[in-house]
């Protein structure tokens, strides 16, 4: 299964070990204008992830 993510990789540094990033990304209009990249992985059969957090966006997790 494909999935991906969109977080901020500008503001905390979240764990995005075995995310890759695919080049998409979209902005807030909040007044830093933070950018929100959207990072991609494939999940085994059975696998588990934990997604990753530590910032303000949070985490969007996008299933395709």
């Amino acid at each position: 299964m494909n999935l991906g993510i969109a977080t901020a990789t500008n503001q905390e540094q979240v764990d995005l070990d075995g995310w890759k990033p695919s080049g998409l990304e979209f902005g807030y209009d909040d007044p830093d204008r933070t950018r929100v990249m959207v990072h991609t992985r494939t999940l085994k059969k059975g696998e588990t992830l934990r997604l990753p957090t530590g910032n303000w966006t949070g985490t969007v997790l996008i299933f395709d």
